[in-house]
């Protein structure tokens, strides 16, 4: 097994300066290859964004108690089978299991039930022995 430290780059907004990021890659050679991004949900997901290797995890939420919208898009993994689990607080609101790139919303009461909470995204996409495990969140404003 080899270990590969890739980086990540990642848009955020006024915690820019203050917010370490931990993330983790690493390559398992196998007929394709296998990789994991994850890290601790420190942010809020008010335009948050997690960016590796054409893959992107997207999220925003305009204010505290208002909808959030999410979306995962790849370059690599277009048409790839896509399996997640959407958390709030530890709860399961969503599940997506699909031959395109998930996306979807939390309503706003929702947002507001599960304020300070982290709304957390944990799956696989897979494509052609190729695949990419992730485990990414941000903390609901």
């Amino acid at each position: 097994m080899v270990s590969v430290a890739c980086p990540i780059s990642r848009r955020r907004g006024w915690r820019a300066a203050i917010v370490a990021v931990i993330a983790a890659v690493s390559l398992v050679p196998l007929s394709g290859c296998a990789s994991s991004v994850s890290y601790a949900p420190v942010e809020s997901c008010n335009n948050y964004r997690v960016v590796n290797g054409g893959t992107s995890f997207s999220v925003q939420q305009a204010a505290r108690g208002s909808a959030i919208t999410w979306g995962i898009y790849s370059t690599k993994y277009k048409s790839a089978h896509y399996y997640v689990k959407v958390y709030a607080g530890g709860v399961n609101i969503d599940t997506k299991n699909q031959y395109y790139e998930p996306h979807a919303s939390v309503n706003a009461d929702r947002a507001l039930k599960y304020s300070g909470k982290v709304l957390e995204f944990t799956g696989y996409a897979e494509q052609g022995g190729n695949r990419l495990d992730f485990q990414v969140g941000c903390i609901i404003m």
